[in-house]
């Protein structure tokens, strides 16, 4: 075969293959990288060459090794496996090259995440039962007039209050809003877990929600809904180097994932004690 048609075939291959690729194949390779590194022995300063460097599971190990002042430089014939966080540089005549040097902070940030992630997803596999725990109280007290004060066991805190029009002053979010937060943030927050864990690191990131609501519920109308309908949330994301197509599989994949999203689908019954004061 030509050596340029086998290396078009060879790239075909692994670009399809790239956005499976650490699901599919990390938790094996990991043995021998860990060991291959400890037995290259990368130490701060120094500069690394990764050929055929995939999506960057030992580049960007590597770069956290050599780290202050070192570089890491990756290539591979994919263009799509190119490591998160880890910006273009000159391409090389066989494939795509990336260079650790000129996104530093932000592909530290992701490294960091990202194993922290790996140690938890290794510990839930190896102790299902320690993933599955009672989550902290928020607690909403009474301030005055329809403000509420929300807190949790260590530093968690809230104002809560209704708008002037609604009997209240103001001077807090609605509850409502804090629900439209909480779907926004969450979603956010799993995005970036995602992107962390396939070896994204994101250059943008925001996620809006709104809805929309009938109040007459509220000040006693019979048969009015007070429930939030019409949720809409839209999503910008930007990652340097990453195609259209695995981002947008990125946050399909946090919309179907997020706990607070998961929760509101399967609609679960509220236990409800009263205690009389």
């Amino acid at each position: 075969m030509d050596a340029r048609l086998q290396r078009r075939v060879q790239r075909y291959g692994w670009d399809k293959a790239a956005v499976h690729y650490e699901r599919t194949w990390q938790r094996h390779l990991e043995p021998a990288q860990a060991a291959m590194l400890g037995m290259a022995g990368p130490t701060p300063g120094e500069s690394v060459l990764d050929v055929a460097c995939g999506t960057g599971l030992v580049s960007l190990r590597a770069a956290a090794l050599v780290a202050p002042g070192g570089s890491v430089r990756g290539t591979d014939v994919s263009n799509r496996s190119k490591p998160g966080g880890v910006a273009m540089v000159t391409p090389c005549r066989v494939g795509s090259s990336w260079s650790w040097e000129r996104n530093r902070g932000k592909a530290m940030s992701s490294l960091a995440a990202r194993e922290s992630l790996e140690r938890a997803r290794r510990l839930f596999l190896e102790k299902p039962a320690i993933a599955r725990r009672t989550n902290t109280a928020a607690t909403a007290v009474w301030r005055s007039g329809l403000s509420c004060k929300i807190s949790g066991p260590a530093a968690e805190r809230a104002i809560t209050d209704m708008p002037e029009p609604m009997g209240g002053k103001g001077e807090g979010s609605n509850p409502g809003w804090l629900l439209r937060a909480a779907i926004a943030s969450c979603a956010a927050t799993a995005i970036a877990m995602r992107a962390a864990m396939t070896g994204i690191a994101l250059d943008a990131l925001e996620v809006r929600v709104e809805s929309e609501s009938d109040a007459s519920g509220l000040v006693g109308i019979p048969d009015v809904p007070t429930a939030l309908d019409g949720l809409r949330m839209s999503v910008r994301i930007g990652a340097d180097g990453v195609g259209e197509e695995q981002l947008r599989e990125l946050v399909a994949w946090a919309n179907e994932n997020s706990p607070v999203n998961c929760t509101l689908r399967a609609h679960p019954e509220i236990a409800l004690e009263v205690v009389v004061a």
